[in-house]
């Protein structure tokens, strides 16, 4: 699956994924609500994006509005 700039989210939680085609990297952060709550961003490879992205359908995140 090809990951697409947008939010996913599951619950409280959501992954925000901002793919730069030409420049062929991807920025995605991680946002979860346990506890206090936490953040990650990191950045990556387009292949790298588009595993992510795929595990985060299969793991049940749906892309949200």
């Amino acid at each position: 699956m090809i990951a697409k700039t947008n939010i996913l989210v599951k619950g409280n939680d959501s992954i925000s994924f901002t793919i730069y085609r030409k420049r062929k990297w991807a920025e995605i952060t991680y946002y979860y609500a346990f506890g206090k709550g936490s953040e990650e961003t990191i950045t990556c490879s387009l292949p790298d994006a588009d595993e992510r992205y795929e595990d985060a359908i299969q793991n049940g995140y749906k892309v949200g509005y």
